[in-house]
């Protein structure tokens, strides 16, 4: 019986290391927003923490030098904070992007190794009735044999 070779196997072995690419490709646009979540939560803090600093007032003489200051730094964290949101969005619809192309090349994936699996059943059914026919063959060819004077 010859041995069962799917036509496709290039196909679904690309189709393998594609889908591993797009989990791969997830798996850092995931990791980068992370990355910025946790940045933003510290310049949130810092944020916070200038706004304590402000609102605390001492008795006594204002230093508006200082005040001007930290309402400066605290501008300066509002504006990385703003980017951040930016860079978040434009994360948010590369990983949606991301999505789609890792849940396509699932769904090609699944579809190729159902095709083999069907094309080895079909394989294992002809060379099923091939081996009966063999045997049918040599069974009629026997019967012959004997019932010939």
């Amino acid at each position: 019986m010859p041995t069962f070779k799917f036509r496709f196997q290039s196909l679904l072995r690309l189709r393998q290391a594609q889908l591993g690419e797009a989990r791969l490709c997830l798996a850092g646009l995931v990791r980068s927003d992370g990355l910025l979540t946790t940045e933003l939560a510290r310049l949130d803090a810092a944020t916070l923490l200038a706004r304590e600093h402000i609102g605390t007032r001492k008795a006594g003489p204002v230093d508006l030098r200082a005040r001007r200051e930290l309402e400066q730094y605290e501008r300066g964290l509002c504006r990385q904070r703003e980017a951040i949101r930016g860079q978040q969005r434009v994360l948010e619809f590369e990983i949606e992007q991301s999505r789609q192309a890792l849940a396509v090349a699932q769904r090609e994936l699944r579809l190729l190794e159902e095709l083999a699996q069907r094309e080895a059943v079909e394989h294992e059914a002809a060379c099923s009735r091939a081996a009966q026919r063999e045997v049918d063959d040599l069974f009629a060819a026997r019967r012959r044999t004997l019932s010939e004077p």
